[in-house]
């Protein structure tokens, strides 16, 4: 199971965008153009993990850190919809994990199933795909009640993943 670190998000209200990149390690902070301010964010929330699940796991925080801050103009706007975000973890933790399930089912979908669909079927296969996996995660947050109590890095989070990745794969690969 990857390792994702929620400590920096949930700083940003207390200490700010800024210093909490800079607690994170991020040099250079006040340079950082608008549009590498979503991969700051990305890495400083994904560690050390395999290069595939590192690779699926950095493609799923840089989207949920696009969403959070799309498009910002400035560092400091950037900042301000991180705050807004982090004060809603909750639904954050949840858009991750269902992006993270969707980049291995991608994978997965690209590496046995995608040469025998054309481009429209394979298209509509992955949003459906999508749908199900945000349904199951809908799903455990209100089995759950709080996304954030999960222990994503250990057993219980790769449980979690693993189940609606495997169902997923059942469903749609045929």
């Amino acid at each position: 199971m990857p390792t994702v670190s929620f400590t920096g998000i949930s700083e940003v209200p207390k200490v700010g965008l800024k210093q909490a990149l800079i607690n994170a390690g991020v040099r250079n902070v006040n340079s950082l153009p608008p549009g590498e301010i979503a991969l700051a964010v990305a890495d400083v929330l994904s560690t050390d993990t395999s290069s595939i699940i590192a690779t699926e796991l950095r493609e799923a925080v840089t989207t949920v850190v696009e969403r959070c801050c799309a498009d910002p103009k400035s560092f400091e706007e950037a900042e301000k919809s991180l705050t807004g975000a982090s004060s809603k973890l909750e639904a954050v933790v949840q858009s991750l994990f269902e992006c993270y399930i969707m980049e291995r089912f991608k994978t997965f979908f690209s590496e046995h199933e995608a040469v025998k669909h054309g481009y429209e079927a394979a298209d509509g296969i992955l949003k459906e795909a999508r749908e199900f996996i945000s349904a199951e995660m809908d799903l455990q947050r209100a089995d759950k009640n709080d996304l954030t109590k999960v222990d994503w890095a250990g057993l219980e989070g790769a449980k979690i993943v693993d189940a609606i990745l495997e169902k997923t794969i059942a469903i749609y690969i045929k």
